[in-house]
């Protein structure tokens, strides 16, 4: 407290966070996991707030959050780069059976750094209250990528059952590679009012919001499939201004505060910083799988850039389908498409039935305009013809389409008119004051999503959905239910015990087909009319080097839902100047092993639903506060 009007506060806070085996189902943990680091990892606050007089409000803030953070092969696996050792020691991925070994997929590290500044002004007169504001971040985001070998060797073992046994394709990198984008700025300025009309309160306000970023010039040195490289920054990716309304309306429904109706109806730009502007770095990481034969099976993926006679000693990787820009040139071309943005509104009616419980239920609904697709220049509908594919699980025919010619990429970003999505949810709540201190909370809800894109004027498959499943307005989509209760209570000697329980949809897991062009054939235990063992995209009908089509809508099946019991138990002492609050807690009670994720939902795969992560068991936590 510098003056009677006039406080600043400051807060910092370092972090150090270590993770020595970040891996999945099947990872050799002492070669393949991932180790997590943290080099400087920190966040810094100053705020300042001064009421002028008793009408006036001023406040400004500054802030920094820098977020470095390292994930890394396990020590002793990174080999010098261009050693027999390092060509040796490449990540080895199994994609039938799962798992990796021999080392994790790469060495990252990001580093992110963020500064943020806010001033505002509130002013209060009558039956109004007005707010003045304006806040901004900017900021750099910097990465480096770098891999034994610059591949992972990669098999298909399913004919063994001996993972790591069939070599299949390697995925090739573009690495080493360092490179950056700048957030210049993420600026939104604001007014907004609140106003008490009898028993009707207005919450109305315009945000105006601009977003400008770009790619930094950047330098990476040559690799084993790239030359050097240089480039000048990139500006404007992208330059977005946009308003955004705001409303909220409060309606006291019997003018003695029990009963309120609200309704909001708002405008949410979608949130960036610098991921656009990735997208369009020259020096972005990327990959491409290329076909792998082991000829001298000495299991070292061997060839460069130029090599022929493949398959042959010292040509083992297949270059022929490799575009000539790979590594030294963006994807995609930015379209400068408008940003895209969400309507949300919604009802809700909050009642209190008497002292300390109340009641509520509401429901929202959010579309989204201005979504963004991608489409190749170079292709049209009539490069395609209709082809029979058949239902690995039911033989059921449906329609794809193969592509007839071979033409070069010339991907194009935009903004599609005709793409829809859809949220809508409806939501029950209520609460209870627990007489002689804590509270008692819980709800349910019914939420769904829905998605359309049937425009892709480069490809009738439509991502892979085809004609049948590409409109999710007209599909069977359910509601899912979700279900929350927590709650506090003194339960005497000053002794105070939480608990929460939920019971929560998984994510989506879409059931699909993945299909290489002249080598995936159909089991064989395909049911009829299902033709089984036959080649699934015959070399002679189909362009496409590989098709993943999806065999049902891609939100109609969820993995295993979340059902998990926590609680905590606290207790403050006070010695002297001194407060304590030890605690000790205990997650995941029921000890829940759900899964949460399979190594694949490929149904041609002998991996197909096989669990790759489940919730973490039981753990318990002690932690003691000290304030003085």
């Amino acid at each position: 407290q510098a003056t009677p009007r006039n406080k600043f506060s400051g807060y910092f806070d370092e972090i150090d966070k270590y993770r020595g085996h970040d891996m999945q189902a099947n990872y050799d943990p002492e070669t393949a996991a991932t180790v997590w680091n943290s080099p400087a990892y920190h966040t810094t606050a100053i705020k300042w707030t001064s009421p002028i007089s008793s009408s006036l409000f001023l406040e400004a803030g500054f802030s920094n959050n820098t977020e470095y953070y390292t994930n890394e092969y396990r020590e002793g696996i990174e080999k010098p780069r261009g050693t027999a050792e390092w060509f040796r020691t490449a990540a080895k991925n199994e994609v039938d059976l799962g798992g990796y070994t021999q080392a994790g997929p790469t060495n990252t590290t990001e580093s992110p750094v963020a500064f943020y500044w806010n001033v505002a002004a509130t002013y209060v007169k009558g039956d109004h209250t007005f707010k003045f504001g304006a806040n901004n971040r900017q900021g750099t985001f910097k990465h480096t990528r770098d891999a034994n070998a610059d591949l992972i060797q990669q098999y298909r073992s399913s004919s063994t059952g001996v993972r790591w046994s069939v070599p299949d394709s390697v995925l090739i990198r573009n690495s080493p590679l360092s490179y950056g984008e700048r957030l210049n700025r993420d600026l939104g300025v604001y007014i907004q009012d609140s106003w008490r009309i009898n028993r009707l309160t207005a919450n109305v306000g315009l945000r105006w919001e601009t977003l400008n970023a770009k790619v930094l010039a950047g330098k990476s040195p040559a690799g084993r499939f790239v030359p050097e490289r240089t480039f000048g920054e990139i500006v404007d990716v992208p330059a977005w201004s946009d308003f955004a309304p705001r409303m909220a309306l409060v309606y006291d429904l019997f003018g003695n505060g029990r009963t309120a109706l609200k309704y909001s109806l708002n405008r949410y730009n979608l949130s960036r910083t610098t991921g656009i502007a990735a997208a369009y770095n020259p020096l972005l990481n990327q990959t491409a799988t290329l076909p792998w034969r082991d000829v001298n099976g000495d299991d070292i993926a061997q060839g460069e850039r130029g090599c022929t006679g493949y398959p042959s000693v010292g040509c083992e990787i297949s270059f022929a389908g490799l575009s000539s820009n790979f590594g030294i040139a963006a994807l995609n071309e930015y379209g400068e498409y408008p940003r895209t943005w969400n309507l949300e509104q919604g009802v809700e009616v909050q009642h209190e039935l008497f002292a300390g419980v109340s009641l509520a239920g509401a429901w929202w609904k959010g579309d989204f305009r201005n979504l963004t697709t991608t489409i190749n220049r170079n292709y049209t509908h009539a490069d395609y013809v209709p082809y029979t594919w058949y239902n690995p699980t039911t033989g059921q025919p449906f329609e794809v389409y193969a592509r007839t010619v071979t033409r070069a990429t010339s991907n194009l970003d935009t903004y599609d008119e005709e793409r829809k999505n859809a949220y809508e949810s409806f939501v029950m709540d209520a609460r209870w004051r627990i007489p002689g201190g804590g509270q008692l909370s819980g709800g349910m809800s019914f939420e769904r999503e829905r998605q359309k894109g049937c425009t892709s004027p480069d490809d009738p498959n439509y991502g892979g959905n085809g004609k049948a499943l590409c409109d999710e307005f007209g599909l069977d989509i359910p509601f899912r239910p979700q279900f929350k209760l927590s709650g506090t209570k003194d339960i005497g000697f000053g002794i105070n015990l939480a608990v929460s329980f939920q019971n929560n949809s998984s994510p989506v897991s879409s059931r699909t087909m993945v299909v290489t062009r002249g080598a995936t054939r159909y089991p064989a235990n395909c049911p009829s009319p299902c033709p089984a063992g036959q080649i699934i995209m015959p070399t002679a009908a189909f362009a496409q080097p590989s098709l993943t089509y999806n065999l049902e809508s891609v939100r109609a099946t969820s993995v295993e839902r979340i059902v998990q019991l926590d609680f905590k138990v606290s207790r403050t002492f006070k010695i002297s100047r001194f407060t304590i609050l030890p605690t000790f807690e205990v997650f995941n009670v029921n000890n829940s092993d759900a899964i949460i994720s399979y190594i694949t939902t490929n149904v041609l795969s002998s991996a197909y639903l096989a669990p790759n992560s489940i919730m973490q068991g039981r753990m318990y936590g002690l932690g003691i506060v000290t304030r003085w």
